[in-house]
């Protein structure tokens, strides 16, 4: 992952990060503001 790169996710998509890091979106709001994610981060698949 470059440190300046982006991308946009969806709830149950998954973007490896590298260096064993991934993240996971478990649940977005868009009703409240500001908008709301609930995430998972995980090294090494922990």
């Amino acid at each position: 992952m470059d440190k300046e790169e982006k991308k946009t996710l969806t709830t149950g998509e998954t973007w490896s990060l590298g260096s064993g890091y991934e993240i996971n979106i478990n649940a977005i709001d868009a009703r409240t503001t500001p908008r709301q994610a609930w995430f998972t981060l995980k090294k090494d698949g922990a």
